[in-house]
């Protein structure tokens, strides 16, 4: 009995440290992952200025930032976990910086939509063009802007939905 009972104690601790030393493992490892994730996370200028060209393309200023940050944040997430997105970015923010006379959020906003029509064949420009356009316009509180009232497929859809509820158009 008393062998048993060593036994069982002695597998209980074993138990205990190796859970122990994998937690420790996992803790070290999620430093380490973090650290390389800061490593590749976007610069401050970089989210300053994707979310300002974000805006040129479509300025909704009586949105507030909230829409605008959405993009940059889902910017940043990809460029976490894609090395070469994470350099375009890079490398697209320094070139809207070089083209133009200075800093380009230092520029006024006629200056800055000239710097980006400059760029405008560059990936860095397409890329960001159609993730504002994704991420802005699959936002119901844009929809509410803009007066879309959303899909209408699990409502029977347009037809059955006020597809001849047009009040701006004349009878004609």
């Amino acid at each position: 009995m008393t062998l048993l009972w060593h036994r069982r104690r002695f597998i209980g601790t074993l138990l205990k440290v190796s859970a122990a030393v994998a937690a420790a493992r996992c803790a070290l490892l999620g430093v380490n992952a973090s650290a390389a994730d800061a490593a590749r996370s976007l610069t401050s200028h970089e989210i300053e200025t994707l979310r300002r060209v974000s805006f040129l393309f479509f300025p909704y200023p009586e949105l507030g930032a909230a829409p605008y940050d959405r993009v940059v944040n889902g910017v940043s997430s990809a460029a976490r976990s894609d090395a070469d997105l994470r350099q375009m970015i890079g490398n697209g923010v320094e070139r809207l910086d070089t083209v133009g006379d200075g800093e380009f959020l230092l520029l006024d906003e006629s200056s800055q939509i000239e710097v980006l029509k400059q760029i405008e064949a560059a990936p860095f420009f397409a890329y960001t063009l159609q993730k504002t356009r994704d991420d802005l316009f699959n936002n119901p509180v844009v929809w509410a802007h803009i007066g879309y009232e959303g899909s209408s497929m699990e409502f029977g859809g347009y037809v059955n939905r006020g597809l001849n509820d047009i009040d701006w158009l004349d009878d004609e």
